[in-house]
C-alpha cells in the first residue's frame, strides 16, 4: 500500500489527536511528546493533507487519517473505522492487510469506499470467503450505488453474467453481505429482476 510520506512525528501527532477524539490543538501538544512548535507543524502539515479537519475550532482526524493510523495497526483507529462501517475490528484489520499488498495509495481516498475504485475484479475477488468479505461486499454496494438493482429489500450489483456484491435476505431472512454469491436460488433472483425490468418496460411505453 502506498501511505502518505510521514514521520514518525507527524503519526505520533495523529496517534494523540485520535486518542482525544474531538479536541483543541493544545489538547493533542500536551498528549504527545513532541515541543510545541513542532506539534504546530505536524498538525498544520496534518489539516493541508486532510488527515485531520477544523470544524469550529476543534479538530479531529478524519476517515483519511483513520486509515493510514489504521495501516500501522493502530487499535483505537480500527476500532473507529469497524463503528463507522458496523463491521468487526478484524474485517477492517483484514482489508487494510490487504490493501497494502495491492499497493493502493490510500492517501488519495477520503474513505474506504473511495478504496474500492483502486481494486481490479482480481483482486477484489481475493476477499471472497475471507474474514473480510461482508465488509468489502458493503464498501462495493455503497461505491455502485447508482448501479443497485434492488428486490424486495435485496440489492445486487452485476458483473456480466454474475452477482459481484449483493446484500440478500433470500436464503435465511436476516440478510447478508457477499462477494460473487453462488446462491442456489440466483436463478430466482435473475427471473425476478427480468420481470421487474419487464414491468418497467411497459410502464414507460406511451
Amino acid at each position: 500500500m502506498q501511505i502518505c510520506k510521514l514521520d514518525e512525528k507527524t503519526i505520533e501527532v495523529l496517534k494523540a489527536a485520535v486518542r482525544l477524539g474531538r479536541t483543541k490543538f493544545y489538547s493533542i501538544y500536551k498528549k504527545s511528546s513532541l515541543p510545541l512548535a513542532t506539534t504546530w507543524r505536524r498538525v498544520k502539515e496534518a489539516l493541508e493533507m486532510g488527515l485531520i479537519e477544523e470544524r469550529d475550532g476543534y479538530l479531529e482526524v478524519t476517515e483519511r487519517g483513520l486509515m493510514v493510523l489504521a495501516f500501522f495497526g493502530d487499535p483505537i483507529a480500527l476500532a473507529r473505522l469497524a463503528k463507522l462501517y458496523d463491521v468487526t475490528t478484524a474485517e477492517v484489520e483484514y482489508y487494510m492487510k490487504q490493501l497494502s499488498l495491492f499497493d493502493v495509495p490510500i492517501c488519495f481516498s477520503k474513505t474506504l469506499v473511495d478504496t474500492l475504485q483502486l481494486l481490479n475484479i482480481a483482486e477484489l475477488y481475493t476477499f471472497k470467503g475471507t474474514v473480510a468479505e461482508s465488509l468489502v461486499a458493503k464498501l462495493f454496494l455503497e461505491f455502485c450505488k447508482p448501479c443497485i438493482i434492488e428486490i424486495d429489500g435485496n440489492r445486487y450489483v452485476l458483473g456480466t453474467g454474475y452477482i459481484v456484491a449483493t446484500y440478500c435476505k433470500l436464503c435465511d431472512g436476516k440478510g447478508r453481505y457477499e462477494l460473487f454469491t453462488s446462491c442456489p436460488r440466483f436463478g430466482k433472483i435473475f427471473s425476478n429482476m427480468k420481470k421487474l425490468f419487464i414491468n418497467t418496460d411497459e410502464e414507460e411505453r406511451p
